[in-house]
């Protein structure tokens, strides 16, 4: 029975962690947003958004490595406090990722369509 109770507590702690940011899953963008770009608008508007994206994922795989560790604690402590500085799974960053990594995808598959010769960062 103690295994069990366990077991529960520790799915219940790590369901409430923050994802890593290459596993939140990307916002769709429409890719005519960008039809009207040429391959250098694209170009600069893919390196702005990367750079963005990399801050926040940056943010994100922070707020991930610290739930994961508080998790951790939890388990082997088994105390609620630690638990209760966890941030409940993924919040507006996560958000920015999942927006930023939708508005990469649309380019790339502008770029591929215009056969433009960038190249896309997989994030």
């Amino acid at each position: 029975m103690k295994n069990m109770t366990l077991a529960v507590f520790a799915a219940l702690i790590l369901a409430g962690c923050s994802q890593f940011s290459n596993e939140i899953v990307p916002i769709h963008h429409a890719t005519r947003t960008y039809s009207e770009y040429s391959c250098n608008q694209l170009e600069l508007e893919a390196k702005r958004v990367a750079r963005e994206l990399s801050v926040y994922a940056t943010e994100q795989d922070k707020l991930a490595n610290r739930d994961a560790t508080l998790a951790v604690a939890s388990i082997f402590i088994v105390t609620a406090p630690a638990s209760l500085m966890m941030t409940g799974g993924n919040g507006p960053i996560a958000d920015e990722v999942a927006d930023l990594r939708g508005q990469v995808i649309a380019m790339e598959k502008v770029g591929i369509q215009k056969n433009c010769k960038i190249q896309f960062d997989s994030f």
